[in-house]
């Protein structure tokens, strides 16, 4: 898998081979009241991010597992106003505002641009924990997959089985319920991991920093 692929994971969900699901356990009341108060007050969120792609292949006797790593930074606003800056393996920004979602790659001089209703895959399961909606389990069937003295991983799988993604595991940290990592799985079980580093809730960012236009002298690929 190339570095393309791994940075159109954000724009569109992938369906490759099946995963198991953990053991998960109901959530009690007061952890789902902390969580729907936490993301229905924060309004940003701004993070470095590592994204691990793994996709399994068939290749001789037994699958073959590909991973492909990226690294950048994302920015988040209400109500589900998108930027990825990829750093590495080469620049790459995906924006998502009100109009389009906007694919931009400078080292081929290209931009794809998507219509907003577009959106699914990793922006659509990050921005169902990230968008503050106000009750949780309205929209996900939620249970706690996983805690110890310090985490909690909280497993999210959508009520309407039109979502293209099967389930999102969030591992926050257990006293202020910032995201951490997020695990997202897809119907047929190909996952994207994302680490998430120097987590910044509710930090200023400038009125049109989702805006964007075209470089003159980019080639731009509309997709309808």
């Amino acid at each position: 898998m190339n570095a393309r692929t791994a940075v159109i994971l954000w724009i569109c969900a992938f369906v490759l081979f099946p995963t198991m699901a953990p053991a998960q356990e109901s959530m009690d009341s007061a952890l789902l009241d902390r969580l729907n108060k936490h993301y229905g007050s924060i309004d940003t969120f701004v993070a470095d991010y590592v994204q691990e792609s793994k996709t399994q292949a068939l290749g001789g006797p037994q699958p073959i597992t590909m991973k492909e790593i990226n690294r950048g930074v994302i920015y988040f606003r209400k109500p589900g106003l998108f930027l990825v800056d990829q750093k590495e393996p080469r620049s790459e920004t995906v924006i998502a505002n009100a109009e389009y979602t906007w694919w931009v790659i400078p080292e081929e001089n290209k931009v794809y641009r998507y219509p907003p209703q577009s959106r699914s895959g990793v922006i659509k399961a990050l921005s169902g924990l990230l968008s503050g909606r106000e009750k949780l389990e309205d929209f996900f069937r939620l249970s706690l997959v996983e805690t110890d003295d310090s985490e909690l991983v909280i497993g999210m799988s959508p009520l309407e089985p039109a979502e293209d993604f099967q389930r999102l595991d969030a591992t926050l940290d257990k006293r202020s319920l910032k995201l951490l990592a997020m695990r997202v799985i897809y119907p047929l079980g190909q996952e994207v991991l994302f680490e998430f580093n120097s987590v910044q809730e509710d930090t200023a960012l400038p009125k049109d920093f989702f805006e964007y236009s075209p470089p003159a002298d980019a080639r731009v690929i509309i997709n309808e």
